[in-house]
């Protein structure tokens, strides 16, 4: 990751932070792991970028406040071409936090918003997906 700079969300001042995820990387980062308890988090972590069907990176943003807290997370990248699509999907995710140790409640959003990561995840498994 490298410092992009300083903005404000939801106004305070925190540090930009962005990076990159790659296929290779993920890869080349779990056969570096130096004890077994680390790898098997990298070959979770590849498991669920693979799961997402992304074509070959992630770009990834963090802005974190004054108290080394993460304000905002934004995930952003490619998916492989679903059956049936002329066009690869995109993913853009972005959370931000902005209220710590605070009750929450949470609405699910509809049907037709939603797709289910564990079908998505079997269709690669078993070549469903354009590559």
């Amino acid at each position: 990751m490298r410092r992009v700079g300083t903005e404000t969300v939801d106004g305070a001042r925190i540090v930009h932070y962005r990076g990159t995820v790659t296929v290779r990387g993920l890869f080349a980062a779990r056969d570096a792991a130096a004890d077994k308890a680390t790898r098997e988090r990298r070959i979770e972590s590849l498991d669920q970028f693979m799961a997402l069907g992304m074509e070959d990176a992630l770009i990834m943003d963090l802005w974190v406040d004054e108290d080394d807290r993460a304000k905002q997370f934004r995930m952003r990248g490619e998916t492989c071409k679903l059956p049936d699509s002329a066009d690869a999907d995109p993913l853009d995710l972005t959370v931000t936090f902005l209220d710590i140790n605070q009750p929450v409640s949470v609405e699910a959003p509809s049907a037709a918003d939603t797709t289910d990561l564990g079908a998505l995840a079997d269709d690669v498994q078993d070549g469903k997906m354009d590559s």
